[in-house]
């Protein structure tokens, strides 16, 4: 359901529409996280995926609601190699809802990813609103920064994120160029009048300002060490 939400477009990403044609070449692969969330089984899924595949989806099976992503963060973050932190709007856009940014540590310490989230509800962007999904999704690149794509660094790391995966387009930088640009193109025709702060790469979700007070603790725990 999920990769065949990714081809017909509305992801905007071109990246992503051409490699979820054929996920298993592209080393994009799934895995569906049934029952209770264990952060340790996490870990080492992701630990096994860091040298052997491009991305892995993780898929929570669920109601998709709001109330399911608040406690998927919250216990993801119990572990030391969670991070969230609230992201920042754009200074020329007016704030309407709470954005998260979601980060797996690498175990070295040398970079952190930046995660990708699929959600059902608003104020998610268009381009990430599967609606009627009976599920949430986590979409991580566990290996490092590639040079498909400029690493930013955040909080002393560099950053890995999914336009590192290999985009089988090689050493054709003219088509990689008209690729990404196509991807801004069909974005910004996407999200319309949208913000386009909720879109961006750095934002997991983007979730109801009253969500705030349920999440005060695990961004209170950050802002702790970020001062030490």
């Amino acid at each position: 359901m999920l990769f065949d939400w990714y081809k017909q477009g509305q992801i905007a990403c071109v990246f992503a529409q051409l490699l979820a044609r054929d996920p298993s070449s592209a080393a994009w692969q799934s895995a569906i996280v049934q029952g209770s969330v264990d952060p340790n089984a996490i870990q080492d899924v992701l630990v096994q995926a860091m040298d052997r595949i491009e991305a892995l989806q993780l898929i929570f099976p669920g109601d998709g609601s709001v109330a399911q992503v608040v406690s998927l963060i919250r216990t993801l973050c119990a572990h030391p190699s969670w991070e969230c932190r609230e992201i920042e709007w754009m200074p020329e856009e007016k704030p309407d809802s709470l954005l998260v940014g979601l980060r797996w540590l690498a175990p070295s310490g040398a970079y952190s990813s930046w995660v990708l989230g699929i959600a059902p509800f608003e104020p998610m962007p268009f381009t990430r609103r599967l609606i009627g999904a009976p599920f949430v999704a986590l979409v991580i690149r566990a290996g490092p920064p590639t040079d498909y794509a400029p690493s930013k660094e955040e909080n002393g790391r560099l950053t890995a994120h999914l336009a590192h995966m290999d985009d089988r387009i090689g050493t054709n930088q003219e088509k990689r160029e008209l690729t990404r640009d196509k991807t801004r193109r069909a974005k910004g025709a996407l999200l319309g009048a949208e913000p386009r702060s909720r879109a961006r790469a750095r934002v997991t979700f983007a979730l109801p300002e009253e969500t705030r007070i349920d999440l005060a603790n695990v961004f209170a725990r950050y802002a702790r060490e970020d001062d030490k």
